[in-house]
């Protein structure tokens, strides 16, 4: 009633590949993997299938794409040969070679990968490969524009994508001619415009490129008109530094310096990243900006306002004045830049004027060949800017600075010769004002007009080097490292004990037959108390550290620049003693500041200032390539820091021979 019954199909044959086929496709004449004739290997590999090569020639052939294996079977269902992929296939097509010939022509093979290349087979053989942007899940050979051969690739995705793997010969071709004569002087001109595109092609040295950003900041010499209130996110910034200073009232000096950002190139930069490094104690209220667009060959550049800040009371010795600007970028092909720009601070913002002090436990004298000009004269910006400034410094030959952790240095000049000194109760905090003082001077002599008979003006040092000075705060920063390396090996050590504990206790947890604890878990809850402690002396010596390494590296700026005024030392020496003993600090668990520099000074002892016939003269290597060893102690150190200082003294010179 309404059901009728249905013949089962029958299957003529079928075959076990192993694997999931990932497309079927049919072709006559597939090309055998020896290059000859398909027909004929066909019905050699067929063994009997057809009964004769003869009538194999117009028989089918099967095109099964698996997942690993591309299978080539007879009409039959045999296997005639089969090829292992090294890739993960996603689509196939046969395509005719000569479609003239119809059934006759011989067919090749189109199979694309997960990773959107596609290869063309002849047979077993691979001929020719092509890459699309996205993997294509189908494929087909068609001809646009009157060009044929071309592959089209259908991604998932729906992106459609065209191919063209050969070129077309040239129709007209020309020839040359016999009869033409040679022009030596061009082919000599071509010769060497070809070599000089070569050479600076392979050349160490590239050329700057044109399409840069580049950064300008004003710096005004004048501080930010009233004290910064304590509100806001920056507030609670400067309050926090203010109050661990014993500070005054949460109030900061605040500086606001313009920063002018521009593009030489053609188009527009996207996200250019712009970073502010300041020197402590000096805080900048939003030290990272992003700036979305950047039109190359504006006439006005964008320009970023940028706050510092330097809290009243509290704080370090400041051991650098000059703030750094940084641009990120990427340009237009992909390639990541970047631009700096360094700015030197005004001393109103580190330092303020008070009431002259006289007692002090450190003294540089400096000497110099004029008559010395009013300090009040060579300080106005940092006077007028300083709460009772001018009657601080009414008696014109006495000023004195404090920073904002309270720290005086007091700047005294001899009426009746070219003589200054410079004391204060810390050695460190004289470098910032000794540098300033030499600058001022040398910009109010340069800028009068020297008569013919006159000497240039000159400053000069003549007292010893204050090395002992020096090597003290060096011996205070190496036993806060080792003190800082102790506690870290003691919460390193209570860390793995604690660990230790709790696996004893799951394994106790999980044990079927409940067993005692035997006062594990009493020394676990003593072991986390000995952490909590450790933890929380770590972060005092941290703290201790982090003061430890801007008071050396302060110091470090001060013999840096006395040893340059002791030895009259230029600019590009003093530049090379610097790069050899670095005002910069930073310390890890293994190596430090003592490390570095002990290494580079034996470098400089046995180069620059190597004895004639001794140490090598600087002439090979003088490293080994071994690690450095940590200190446990500067002996060494300040002994190779000496030997420097004496040899500068008997006429060593850091340029001679160097550029």
């Amino acid at each position: 009633g309404g059901l009728t019954a249905t013949k089962k199909v029958q299957v003529d044959w079928k075959l076990c590949v192993g694997e999931a086929a990932v497309q079927i496709a049919t072709t006559m004449n597939f090309s055998a993997p020896n290059g000859s004739g398909a027909a004929e290997t066909n019905g050699q590999r067929a063994g009997g299938n057809g009964g004769g090569t003869n009538a194999n020639a117009s028989k089918l052939d099967i095109i099964v794409l698996a997942e690993r294996t591309l299978f080539v079977l007879s009409e039959s269902g045999h296997i005639k040969c089969q090829k292992k992929l090294d890739y993960l296939p996603t689509a196939c097509h046969v395509f005719p070679m000569h479609p003239e010939m119809g059934d006759a022509s011989p067919a090749h093979l189109l199979v694309a990968d997960s990773t959107g290349s596609v290869m063309v087979y002849k047979g077993l053989q691979l001929l020719w490969a092509s890459k699309f942007e996205e993997p294509p899940v189908s494929l087909s050979i068609a001809r646009f524009g009157g060009v044929g051969g071309l592959i089209v690739g259908l991604a998932d995705t729906g992106a459609l994508g065209v191919s063209y793997l050969g070129t077309e010969p040239p129709v007209n071709v020309v020839g040359g001619f016999e009869g033409k004569e040679l022009d030596y002087e061009e082919m000599d001109d071509e010769h060497r415009r070809l070599l000089g595109i070569i050479r600076e092609s392979t050349s160490e040295t590239k050329a700057e490129p044109v399409d840069v950003v580049q950064i300008r900041v004003q710096v005004p010499t004048s501080l930010d008109s009233g004290a910064r209130s304590s509100t806001g996110r920056g507030g609670e910034m400067m309050n926090a530094g203010a109050d661990e200073g014993g500070g005054a009232g949460g109030s900061a000096k605040t500086l606001t310096m313009r920063v002018f950002v521009s593009f030489t190139g053609a188009g527009t930069l996207e996200n250019v990243q712009i970073s502010v490094a300041a020197p402590a104690p000096v805080r900048c209220q939003q030290d990272s900006f992003v700036v979305p667009a950047l039109d190359g060959g504006a006439d006005t550049p964008v320009i970023i306002p940028i706050t510092l800040s330097t809290p009243r009371g509290g704080g370090c010795i400041p051991a650098n004045h000059t703030v750094c600007i940084m641009a990120g970028y990427t340009t237009r092909s992909g390639e990541p830049r970047s631009a700096t720009c360094e700015v030197q601070l005004p001393l109103a913002l580190f330092c303020t004027v008070v009431a002259p002090t006289k007692n002090a436990s450190h003294k540089v004298t400096l000497d110099t060949n004029r008559m010395p000009p009013q300090l009040t004269g060579l300080f106005e910006e940092v006077v007028t800017q300083s709460p009772g400034g001018a009657e601080h410094a009414a008696a014109g030959n006495v000023i004195t600075f404090q920073y904002s952790s309270g720290v005086d240095v007091t700047i005294i000049v001899s009426k009746n010769a070219g003589r200054f000194r410079l004391q204060s109760s810390r050695f460190e905090a004289i470098w910032l004002i000794l540098r300033e003082l030499v600058t001022r001077l040398h910009t109010y002599f340069d800028a009068e007009d020297a008569g013919p008979d006159q000497e240039p003006f000159k400053i000069s040092f003549q007292e010893a080097l204050p090395l002992q000075d020096f090597f003290g705060i060096v011996d205070t920063h190496l036993a806060v490292r080792l003190q800082h390396a102790s506690h870290a090996t003691r919460l390193a050590s209570r860390a793995h004990q604690f660990r230790a504990i709790q696996k004893r206790l799951l394994m106790r947890f999980k044990d079927k037959n409940p067993v005692p604890l035997a006062h594990l878990d009493s020394l676990l809850e003593g072991t986390f108390h000995q952490i909590n402690q450790e933890a929380s002396s770590m972060e005092t010596i941290q703290a201790t550290l982090t003061e430890a390494q801007c008071t050396l590296a302060a110091a470090v700026q001060m013999i840096l620049l006395l040893i340059q005024l002791r030895f009259d030392m230029d600019e590009a020496g003093a530049r090379v003693l610097r790069a050899y003993i670095a005002p910069v600090v930073q310390d890890t668990l293994e190596q430090g500041w003592e490390e570095w520099t002990d290494a580079s000074v034996t470098i400089l002892l046995k180069t620059l200032l190597a004895k004639n016939g001794k140490d090598g003269g600087g002439g090979g290597p003088v490293s080994g390539g071994q690690p450095l060893v940590p200190l446990t102690d500067t002996s060494k150190l300040k002994k190779h820091i000496s030997v420097v200082c004496e040899r500068l003294a008997r006429g060593g010179s850091l340029t001679s021979g160097s550029d």
